[in-house]
C-alpha cells in the first residue's frame, strides 16, 4: 500500500509542477498588464510637457546611476533612481503611484540595456 502511494506521488509530481508553472505564467501576465494599465491611466493624468518630463528624468538618472555605481549594486543604483525621481516629482507638485514608478523604471532599464549596439563601419570614399 505503501509502494502504491510513492508510485502515485511520483506519478502526479510532474503534472502538478506543469500545472502550476502554467498558472504562474498567467499570473505574471496579468500582473504586468495591470501594472501597464495602472502606468498608462497615471500618464493620462500628466500633460504632454510632464510625460515627457518624467521620461527624460527616469532615463537620465539610469545613466547617472550606471556610470555611479558601476558593476552590480542593482539595488543601491534602484535606490538613487527613486531618490532622484520622487524629488523632482515633489518639486513638480506631481505624484505617481510607487508600483507604477517601479514597472517604468524597470522597463527603461531593459530598454537601456538591451536596444543594439550600433557600429560604426567606415565606406571608402571616392
Amino acid at each position: 500500500m505503501e509502494n502504491l502511494f510513492i508510485d502515485f506521488a511520483q506519478a502526479i509530481s510532474p503534472a502538478l509542477q506543469t500545472l502550476l508553472e502554467g498558472v504562474l505564467v498567467i499570473l505574471a501576465s496579468q500582473a504586468v498588464a495591470w501594472l501597464h494599465q495602472k502606468y498608462q491611466d497615471q500618464r493620462a493624468q500628466l500633460n504632454e510637457r510632464n510625460q515627457w518630463a518624467l521620461d527624460f528624468l527616469i532615463n537620465q538618472s539610469i545613466r547617472a546611476a550606471e556610470q555611479l555605481y558601476r558593476e552590480g549594486n542593482g539595488e543601491a543604483k534602484k535606490a538613487y533612481v527613486y531618490k532622484i525621481v520622487e524629488k523632482e516629482l515633489a518639486a513638480r507638485g506631481l505624484t505617481i503611484d510607487l508600483a507604477v514608478l517601479d514597472a517604468r523604471i524597470e522597463a527603461a532599464v531593459y530598454a537601456e540595456f538591451t536596444k543594439p549596439t550600433e557600429t560604426f563601419i567606415p565606406h571608402a570614399v571616392g
